[in-house]
């Protein structure tokens, strides 16, 4: 099941959290996330002011564009092909995309540092690629990943958003 949340930038850094209609009645989260302002420069040749999404529940940040203030936070599951594991995968939507002219996702897949020693060992099999997803960063309780082949379709801005998951953008803590 997907739920989607709207995120956005008030003047003063701190966030709203809209929950999209259709999730309201499901949607439970135990720590809300923080979208900051910040005018740090994290990437040469880049606009100066950054997006910051803060996810206190698992424990990390991601640095965006400003081109990307006000987007949307798609919560949904990954699992896993051979058996019933799965868990949280996060979708940052930029705020250009719309049904028909739909844009790249940042696809973050959490796990826990046990299903990621199962994932590296072949053994938890997540995808039909012939290779596992690929390590943003990892903290004491999770590991972050980028699903394999999450760019193949190339959808508008997939370029862009292989820039972003190259430039050191996403900080686990």
């Amino acid at each position: 099941m997907r739920r989607v949340l709207t995120i956005a930038v008030l003047a003063g850094g701190l966030a709203t959290l809209g929950i999209g209609s259709a999730a309201q009645a499901s949607f439970q989260r135990s720590s809300a996330p923080e979208v900051q302002e910040t005018n740090q420069r994290s990437q040469p040749n880049h606009d100066s002011t950054r997006i910051i999404y803060r996810n206190n529940q698992y424990g990390f940040t991601l640095s965006l564009p400003a081109t990307w203030k006000d987007f949307d936070l798609i919560v949904d599951t990954w699992r896993a092909n051979a058996n019933e594991a799965s868990g949280p995968e996060l979708l940052v939507r930029h705020p250009d995309w719309d049904e028909q002219y739909p844009r790249q996702d940042i696809p973050i897949m959490i796990f826990t540092r046990q299903q990621w020693k199962l994932v590296n060992a072949d053994k938890l099999v997540v995808s039909a690629a012939p290779f596992g997803p690929g390590e943003l960063g990892h903290n004491r309780k999770y590991v972050f990943a980028i699903p394999p082949r999450y760019n193949y379709a190339f959808l508008e801005g997939y370029e862009e958003v292989e820039e972003i998951l190259g430039g050191h953008n996403f900080r686990a803590f």
